[in-house]
């Protein structure tokens, strides 16, 4: 996952659907639904929640789109 938590190895697969929505005339995304799937050697579920927590936290990407009124992330460790 990253040399920052230790872990390296991690199959990781991430999809995000977002939404458009209407605002006056011009439209606006108002909402990412962030869903992540990750394979993961020697850490149980809990630990995966904390590090994909603070990986959609900590991410530029996720700070640079920190107008949208709504970004969720559904984790999953297989």
């Amino acid at each position: 996952m990253s040399e920052k938590t230790g872990i390296i190895g991690a199959e990781i697969d991430t999809t995000a659907n977002v939404r458009l929505s209407a605002q006056g005339e011009r439209f606006a995304i108002d909402r990412i639904a962030l869903t992540m799937q990750a394979a993961v050697q020697g850490i149980d579920d809990v630990q995966f929640q904390k590090i994909a927590t603070a990986a959609k936290r900590d991410c530029p990407l996720s700070k640079a789109l920190s107008g949208v009124a709504e970004i969720t992330l559904t984790a999953v460790l297989k």
